[in-house]
């Protein structure tokens, strides 16, 4: 029970640091609000000023417990400072008696299973990989580490500062707990902030109605339990559009400030939220058109308080890996951490998540939930009727909204992503249901039944992602944590277990694309997929296990001898399927390999950084473009001064079918061609790949590596583990920890 302590304490804290914050903005601003939206507003703005004070903090290496204590109590603190204007906040019209023993009674019942969930130890995958993973790495040095070799560090991280922060206050289990507790907070307040928005604009029973289909969706019941982002953006989002409206009704210039930084702070808890500030903007801007210095000022404000709360972000990412929007835009801030080929691929890959087609997605998303995680619920199927309420201006403001925010998902088709934009959907549907009496209340009592977890089983596929347990024991620790963990993360709890045993404080293990849950380890995780270092090193194991991959073709160019400073060779096809890689790159005169010099200058484009690769005599090591074929791509050498060059040699993959190459040389201030003619051949397969593979990650400090049994290579390292230098050194039913040698 001294965990749930701990937890609790921690929750507690971030929600009344963060309301308390937010009200002495509000106030401050002398802003009208009601008290209910007071309560909603104030805890979503003033959980943004808590994240970016907490960054700051991280950043000035201060990601300490009693830090952390001050700030909140501090915060909590401004509650009671004097405003000298205390008007009394009005209240918004009262929701009949009935809805409002419709909305307690579903929201306690569902209440009584989500709580639980959140607070039992914390199990997501991708909370436990990195929005706690992360955090938890963050903590162990007390600060933000400057991370190149994971992408997931380079996203915004504005709710995982609020983890950073729950994450310090509590012990052991409890950590994780903290930070699920933390994303529950806001899918606890936002069905009252929607419950305001509807009293507010002449639709109680909308609002009540269209916060308990948002509230009981099974989708959001499972990231809103869990150490996610998603149901935190939508409350962001939500607050932001419900100030927008506000401000169309009463034109109060003081309420630029808090929509700027929440517009802000949706960029800072999550890339895909940024349609908000653009939203914000072009809305008001649209009011206010025919008043254009007033339309100018209401864009200076808004988006200056949003640059606010976007630039930590930015700025961090422009300084540790040169892009301020990593890891996506890789082709237009060229990088050495993020390749643009992978860049491409994950985001194909999550465009087209489980190959469902864009006709599948209303059944998988609202019904099915296995091939896209989750569903929204069946009622969600009759969102289209919703444009049947398109006369009603907050209706059509609300339906706007869902398009707007909605184009996002098409990056990921994954079910959760639609959750930022349900509320907007889920009050559209409910006011436009309302028109006809009583139906929007089979509407509610449908989802109600529907959403319930121990009844989705007779219609959902079976392993749809969503809460199907109340674990009560496991949250108030009467069950054993780690066998709780144990159980429900299997082996990659087990291996987290063994690498904390077997590898020495310090040293980072290399994961080829196994999950390990990063937020119960005290290791770095380097996974060979998520940076351009774990995908150079996953090259390297790539070329030694497949001979396909190794450099068993040569591209030999033969020309008359005679003296050249500087030569390039030249790609000039077009494949949009594969990449440009060279092994090893040689010059020759008369049979004899012209010695290298630490004269020479090498360049390459695209990717310059990694030239040095395709000259340092390790057959498993390359030089990649990183970026599909196009004209134009090229590696220059320059001598330093004039050599007697007849031959060039360019050791490659033989995938690289389409591939066209020729050489240049640089002759009275341009480029000349200096030969096409390729004469291709076949080379026998290089000797000990095994072994250069692993020289190759132990030069670059990878010493531990963990191999799924499922992998591509398992087998092959097993039984070759002499040819590749390495000893198992723990092994669980699915995977095997690695010593290099």
């Amino acid at each position: 029970m001294k965990e749930v302590g701990y937890i609790l304490f921690a929750t507690g804290l971030v929600y009344f640091a963060s309301q308390s914050a937010g009200r002495t903005l509000l106030r401050l601003l002398r802003l009208d609000l009601a008290r209910s939206e007071e309560r909603f507003i104030g805890f979503v703005a003033g959980s943004g000023m808590l994240s970016l004070l907490v960054f700051l903090l991280a950043a000035a290496h201060l990601a300490y417990r009693g830090v952390f204590v001050g700030l909140g109590l501090l915060l909590v603190a401004t509650r009671w400072i004097p405003f000298g204007w205390k008007p009394l906040p009005p209240l918004l019209p009262r929701v009949s008696a009935w809805w409002r023993l419709a909305f307690w009674a579903c929201y306690l019942v569902y209440g009584f299973i989500y709580v639980p969930n959140a607070l039992a130890p914390e199990v997501s995958p991708d909370g436990t990989a990195y929005h706690v993973g992360l955090i938890a790495q963050y903590y162990r040095v007390h600060h933000i580490q400057w991370l190149t070799t994971s992408m997931y560090a380079s996203l915004s991280q504005g709710i995982e500062m609020l983890f950073l922060f729950a994450y310090g206050l509590g012990v052991g289990f409890a950590r994780q707990s903290a930070a699920a507790m933390v994303h529950l907070l806001y899918l606890l307040v936002l069905p009252f902030g929607m419950n305001s928005y509807g009293r507010r604009f002449g639709m109680a029973g909308a609002g009540v109605v269209g916060g308990l289909l948002f509230f009981m969706s099974p989708v959001v019941a499972k990231s809103g339990t869990a150490a996610y982002n998603d149901v935190a953006v939508a409350a962001i989002l939500f607050a932001a559009f419900y100030l927008l409206q506000i401000w169309a009704e009463e034109r109060s210039a003081r309420l630029f400030v808090p929509i700027g930084l929440l517009a802000g702070f949706a960029y800072g808890a999550k890339y895909t939220a940024f349609l908000i500030l653009p939203f914000a903007l072009v809305f008001v801007a649209a009011h206010l058109w025919h008043q254009r210095p007033a339309m100018l000022r209401a864009v200076l404000v808004i988006g200056g308080c949003a640059a606010i709360m976007i630039a930590p972000w930015v700025i961090k990412d422009a300084i540790v890996v040169g892009n301020p929007i990593s890891p996506f835009g890789n082709t237009v801030f060229r990088n050495h951490y993020i390749h643009p080929s992978d860049e491409v691929e994950y985001a194909a890959s999550m465009a087209h998540f489980n190959g469902v087609k864009y006709r599948e997605i209303p059944m998988e998303v609202c019904v099915k939930g296995y091939r896209l995680l989750g569903i929204v619920g069946p009622v969600f199927l009759l969102t289209p009727l919703a444009l049947l309420g398109w006369r009603n201006r907050h209706v059509r403001y609300l339906l706007l909204a869902t398009l707007v925010m909605g184009v996002t998902y098409f990056g990921n088709l994954e079910t959760r992503f639609l959750i930022p934009v349900l509320p907007f959907a889920s009050l559209a549907l409910a006011a436009t249901f309302s028109y006809v009496p009583g139906l929007v209340l089979v509407l509610l009592a449908a989802h109600a039944v529907l959403s319930w977890p121990f009844f989705m089983d007779r219609y959902t596929e079976q392993y749809a992602w969503r809460v199907s347990d109340v674990p009560w024991a496991a949250a108030l620790r009467l069950e054993d944590p780690t066998q709780f963990v144990s159980k429900a993360l299997g082996d990659s709890y087990q291996m987290a277990l063994q690498i904390k045993k077997s590898v020495p404080a310090g040293q980072a293990v290399y994961s080829v694309g196994s999950f390990l849950p990063r937020s119960y380890m005290d290791h770095d995780v380097i996974v060979g997929y998520e940076s351009a270092f774990g995908r150079r090193m996953f090259d390297a194991l790539v070329v030694a296990h497949y001979e396909s991959s190794a450099p068993t073709r040569r591209h030999d160019f033969k020309f008359a001898s005679h003296a050249v400073r500087r030569i390039r060779l030249v790609q000039t096809a077009r494949d949009k399927s594969t990449t440009w890689s060279i092994n090893e790159l040689r010059f020759y005169r008369g049979g004899t390999e012209v010695a290298r010099k630490p004269e020479w200058r090498l360049r390459a484009w695209p990717n310059p950084w990694d030239v040095q690769l395709a000259f340092d005599n390790n057959p498993v090591s390359r030089w990649s473009s990183w970026e599909y074929y196009w004209p134009g791509m090229y590696v220059d050498v320059d001598f330093g001064s004039a050599v007697e060059v007849d031959e060039v040699i360019a050791d490659c993959s033989p995938l690289q079918e389409n591939i066209q190459l020729h050489l240049e040389e640089w002759s009275s201030g341009s480029w000349r061609a200096l030969t096409t003619e390729d004469a291709a051949s076949s080379l026998p397969l290089p000797a000990h790949l095994r072994r250069a593979a692993i020289d190759y990650l132990e030069a670059n400090g990878v010493h531990w590596m963990v191999i799924d049994k499922d992998n591509w290579g398992a087998k092959d390292f097993l039984l070759n583990r002499a040819q590749w230098g390495i000893t198992p050194v723990a092994i669980t039913r699915e995977l095997v920890l690695y010593r290099l040698d």
